[in-house]
This record gives C-alpha cells, sequence and structure tokens, in this order.
C-alpha cells in the first residue's frame, strides 16, 4: 500500500512539474528578445529598393563598413542615425533610422543654419515567425542643423496614450553665442511614423552676454486632447523680457498639439526653423 501511494503522488508531481515547464515556456520576456543583426541591411535595402552591393558597385562606398555613409546618388549619402527595440501596445518592435545628407557641387556635406538631413525608417515587429517588417517610410522628414543630425545612441521613450509612443531625441542648436537645448519628438503610432515637433528644455546665453538662462523638466498634463495630452516644461532661472527690456524669472511652458506638431504661445527658444 504505501508502495502504491508513493507511485501515485511520483505521477502526479511529475504531472504538475511538466504541467509548470510547459507554463513557463509560454510565459515570453518581450523585453529580452532581439532582432537579428541582418536587420539592418534588411532595413537599408527596404527603405532604398537596392541591394548594398549594388550601391557599392555603382557609387562606390565612402565607408568600408556598412554603418557608414552610403552614396547613394550624386549628390546624397546616408548611413544608420541609431537603431533600437522598444514595446507599444504590448507588442515588440525594433526600428532603424536613417539619416541622408546633400553634398555641394564640391563633394562636401552642405553646411548651414538650416541644412537639415533627410530622415527614413523602416520597422520590424516580433511575431511568432520571426520579425516582419510593418513599416517603411523613405524621407518622411528632416532632423538637425548644419547638415548633420544629432549624435544619439538609444532614445528614451514616452508613453502619450495607450496607442502612441514617442521617441524623445536630445538636440542642441547654437547661434550667435546663445544655445538652445531640447527634445524632437518622433511618433510611433498604428505602426506609422511622424515627427510631432521640438520641445524646448534648456536657454543659454552663456556665450553672448551670459545674462540669463533657463533649464526645465518634461511632464504629461491632462489637456482637452486625451490622445494627445499637454506637455508641460517645468523651468528654473531666468529668461529676457523684450517688451519691457529687462531679465525676468522664467515661466513654464505648456506645449498643446495642434493636429499636426506639439507647439506653445510661450516658446522662447531660437529652434524654430521653417521645415520643423
Amino acid at each position: 500500500m504505501l508502495n502504491k501511494t508513493f507511485s501515485i503522488t511520483l505521477v502526479l508531481t511529475m504531472m504538475i512539474s511538466s504541467c509548470s515547464v510547459r507554463n513557463e515556456s509560454r510565459i515570453v520576456n518581450m523585453d529580452s528578445i532581439d532582432p537579428p543583426s541582418s536587420i539592418i541591411k534588411s532595413a537599408f535595402e527596404e527603405i532604398f529598393s537596392f541591394s548594398e552591393k549594388a550601391f557599392g558597385e555603382k557609387f562606390g562606398f565612402l565607408s568600408v563598413e556598412f554603418q557608414g555613409r552610403t552614396k547613394i546618388a550624386e549628390n546624397k549619402i546616408t548611413g544608420v542615425w541609431f537603431n533600437q527595440s522598444f514595446t507599444s501596445e504590448k507588442d515588440r518592435f525594433h526600428v532603424v533610422f536613417f539619416n541622408t545628407q546633400t553634398l555641394n557641387d564640391k563633394g562636401e556635406i552642405e553646411n548651414c543654419h538650416n541644412c537639415q538631413p533627410d530622415i527614413s525608417e523602416a520597422t520590424y515587429q516580433f511575431t511568432p515567425s520571426g520579425w516582419k517588417l510593418v513599416s517603411k517610410k523613405l524621407n518622411f522628414d528632416t532632423f538637425g542643423s548644419w547638415g548633420y543630425a544629432p549624435d544619439i545612441k538609444v532614445a528614451e521613450t514616452m508613453q502619450l496614450s495607450p496607442r502612441i509612443t514617442v521617441f524623445m531625441v536630445p538636440f542642441s542648436y547654437s547661434i550667435q553665442g546663445d544655445t538652445d537645448s531640447g527634445v524632437g519628438l518622433f511618433e510611433f503610432k498604428n505602426n506609422d511614423w511622424r515627427y510631432i515637433g521640438y520641445i524646448h528644455l534648456e536657454y543659454s546665453t552663456e556665450g553672448s552676454c551670459n545674462c540669463y538662462a533657463y533649464s526645465g523638466t518634461l511632464s504629461k498634463i491632462a489637456g482637452s486632447n486625451p490622445e494627445y495630452p499637454d506637455l508641460l516644461v517645468t523651468v528654473k532661472g531666468t529668461v529676457m523680457d523684450f517688451d519691457a527690456d529687462k531679465i525676468v524669472p522664467a515661466k513654464n511652458i505648456t506645449y498643446r498639439f495642434d493636429g499636426t506638431k506639439y507647439k506653445s504661445k510661450d516658446d522662447v527658444g531660437i529652434y524654430n526653423l521653417p521645415t520643423l
């Protein structure tokens, strides 16, 4: 009787253990899923409709490594801006951004305040059968200055609302000694990307009069649009009141979405270039 009871107990234990293993195998840590290294080359070919080899044969590479700059037209060079994995609506994605620069008649990168690289993307979603291309957009917007996009490895993300994930790309712009720093907002919604504005977070006149400066922190606040909440920059420091011709304490800045981009009537930054 003891042996029979032991056998039943052992069988039940093994059955429970087996079920536990099977259940545990269904649990997937989405944050730990990495795309294959070939995804960058795949993104390049998807966006530009050319193979890496064809580009090399037609134009010649400007770098021995693929992630260097590649000439894709007589006056255009491109390369990976940055790429990263992220989670949106419980799904796992990986995006590869490219920035394409324009060359002048001398074969040099165009260099001016308003010379901004074109931004392209290819986005993949992790599925039971592997990584699947769900979005690709050639030159969907521009970002940067002096011919270059800002250097970035990984962008901080913000969940604007359940369906909208935003990449916050740091950027700093200087002119005549004044420096404006903030973040560009790149929205991912319904497997589609678009640029939705620039948020000013810091301002400094250290390189000119060194007379005023402020810095701020970004947060979401309730607004009239639940899908696109207002964005509040809580600031500390001072600004110039040009009407009163005096330096005054800086006030908080509220940005509201106008259907296309986040904007603010209280924005005092200098990075308001026409294409943005």
